[in-house]
């Protein structure tokens, strides 16, 4: 009886892991209870993106904030954004550990019948940056012509309209740019 509830306690604990999470670790999240998935659909869609990342993390569109993973990417609310409000994707270290990134190399996606399409992205040569524990780096969405970009955060010039959108980007956990982990993170934010 006793090893029946242990490895029930084992199976959730594992089910539990928030987030979707892919790559060598496999391991997926399951269904975020709530109006996050019926924006979504019945099973809200985890895309990977980049093939050279070594794992993908998305929050976000029923995906809660990941556990056990070293950064984070977050989305601005839980709740659907209105169409031309501006809002911000933030990423973090969410260890001790440094996280490098190239600021200009992001790309936003919009989901249109069952396909990703790019809407907006950024220069992948514009240079890198590293956040350290306790910093931020932020990704400023608005459909101002030129938003604001300084040594905390980028301005994204756009105006999503209604919709389904993947924010993403690559950040290198650790040791530099070739050295670290590569951490895919998308961010998935629903517009009405």
């Amino acid at each position: 009886m006793h090893r029946r509830a242990l490895l029930t306690a084992a199976a959730t604990g594992v089910v539990g892991l928030a987030g979707c999470l892919q790559g060598p670790l496999g391991v997926a999240g399951g269904r975020s209870p709530g109006s996050q998935r019926e924006r979504w659909g019945a099973e809200p869609p985890c895309p990977g993106f980049d093939p050279t990342a070594d794992r993908t993390v998305c929050t976000g569109g029923g995906h809660p904030m990941p556990s056990g993973v070293p950064v984070a990417l977050q989305p601005p609310v839980d709740a659907p954004l209105q169409a031309g409000t501006p809002f911000a994707i933030t990423l973090r270290p969410r260890t001790d550990v440094p996280l490098t990134f190239a600021p200009a190399d992001w790309t936003v996606r919009r989901l249109r019948d069952d396909r990703w399409t790019d809407v907006a992205s950024g220069d992948a040569a514009d240079g890198f940056r590293t956040v350290y524990p306790g910093e931020r780096y932020e990704w400023r969405i608005d459909a101002a012509e030129d938003p604001a970009t300084d040594d905390e955060g980028t301005g994204i010039a756009a105006s999503l309209d209604p919709g389904r959108y993947a924010f993403s980007l690559t950040a290198s956990v650790g040791r530099g740019w070739t050295e670290g982990d590569r951490f895919e993170c998308v961010a998935l934010v629903a517009v009405r």
